[in-house]
């Protein structure tokens, strides 16, 4: 964890053992713990942070923003569940719809586009095909491409996390979703990318 980060959570730990109903101090906890991936405790304190709310609003915000973190894991199915709650508790929020726009982009008709783009990156970028389909990737950024072949491990490397991408490449890990969730989007549209998935045998 980043120097800064590692600060602010041991600040806000000692914070909340002296005020442990203190939603607040919770909700912002969890984003640190989302960013260093840790992702149970990250969910513990979202929970607690919903349950101390001091009204449905302030609720209502904190679903939609654990929401928008449980897309950018391609979780959503969660992410949903919690976009529907927020809306349940405040239908006019412009900010909620928003997210809630964005899930409905991300799953137009059926399967997740994002997360069937994922699952057939990982089937064609094998070690034979590499050279190849490297050079699809050329309508990428060189940020964009290194990002992904460490985000994927297509280098022959194990995948690595966001944490260990933004410290390779110094910058932050929401930078690192940033930089990915944009060249996934760009992937989508490639067409050669999206002949080769159609000719991908079902998964078992």
């Amino acid at each position: 964890m980043e120097a800064f980060y590692e600060k602010e959570l041991k600040e806000l730990t000692l914070k909340i053992e002296s005020d442990p109903n203190n939603g607040d101090l919770y909700y912002h906890r969890s984003h640190i713990y989302y960013i260093d991936d840790k992702y149970e405790q990250a969910n513990m304190d979202f929970d607690k942070a919903i349950t101390t709310a001091s009204d449905e609003k302030t609720k209502a915000k904190m679903y939609a923003n654990r929401s928008e973190w449980l897309l950018q894991k391609d979780l959503l199915e969660k992410a949903t569940a919690d976009c529907d709650m927020a809306i349940a508790l405040d239908p006019d929020n412009f900010y909620i719809q928003c997210v809630h726009d964005r899930i409905k982009h991300a799953q137009p008709n059926g399967p997740d586009v994002e997360t069937s783009l994922w699952n057939t990156l990982h089937k064609i970028f094998t070690k034979e095909e590499a050279e190849e389909t490297m050079r699809m990737l050329d309508g990428l950024t060189q940020k964009e491409r290194d990002l992904l072949i460490l985000y994927f491990g297509w280098a022959g490397d194990k995948p690595m996390s966001f944490k260990k991408i933004g410290v390779k490449m110094g910058i932050t890990p929401e930078q690192a979703k940033q930089i990915k969730n944009k060249a996934m989007k760009r992937l989508q549209e490639n067409s050669a990318i999206q002949a080769i998935a159609e000719k991908q045998p079902p998964e078992e």
